[in-house]
């Protein structure tokens, strides 16, 4: 169940009925997905403090989803107007961030994790906020496409310990990240990558 405002949310469950509503209050699970995207409404952080003390101690899944622009913003760029996508992201990034924070405090109960960031400054601001431990996260995604082409390439600035992380996917990930791998049963890479032999050194023998 999609956790945002929309047609799927478990919210639609609880205005059946008095009866079904306390049965969905009753069902931590249902509460327990949770997507940051684009499409949010203006009251999603009042939905997302309202859904976490509803999934009680129940695993997580988290999706943030932040890129490119809303649909108003994408009309004044195709009008000629002089706003960039960039100022677009970035005007709406504060909106995102508290969101973000809200699901920090919750941390160690994520069990998946998808990052979809296409902003180089905001995935480094996002990826440094995970400092520490992720104890129970089992599955992360990162699916990264910068559009500032600076040169220098993707950087992960991770210095997070994930001892339960079995599966990994990204879009290119680097060498230095041993503690990633070292339980690993499946990792996806969607770019080719020179240091392929030396993530291989550090990945088990139950790799997929």
């Amino acid at each position: 169940l999609h956790s945002g405002l929309l047609q799927d949310s478990p919210v639609t469950v609880t205005h059946v009925c008095r009866r079904w509503r306390q049965l969905a209050f009753e069902l931590p699970a249902i509460w327990s997905c949770l997507h940051i995207t684009p499409k949010q409404s203006d009251g999603y952080i009042d939905a997302l403090n309202a859904f976490l003390p509803r999934s009680r101690d129940h695993p997580l899944s988290v999706m943030f989803m932040c890129y490119g622009a809303d649909t108003a913003s994408h009309w004044l760029l195709t009008q000629g107007e002089e706003t960039s996508r960039e100022k677009v992201f970035y005007s709406r990034w504060p909106r995102f961030w508290r969101c973000w924070q809200i699901l920090l405090t919750q941390r160690e109960r994520w069990r998946h994790l998808a990052l979809y960031i296409n902003r180089r400054k905001a995935f480094m601001e996002t990826c440094r906020s995970l400092h520490g431990s992720l104890p129970a996260l089992e599955y992360l995604q990162t699916l990264l496409n910068y559009n500032e082409d600076d040169g220098s390439g993707i950087d992960y600035p991770l210095d997070v310990e994930l001892p339960r992380l079995h599966h990994l996917r990204a879009h290119v990930i680097h060498p230095t990240l041993r503690n990633v791998y070292h339980n690993l049963t499946e990792l996806i890479l969607d770019s080719f990558c020179w240091y392929w032999p030396e993530i291989l050194k550090h990945v088990p023998s139950t790799l997929e």
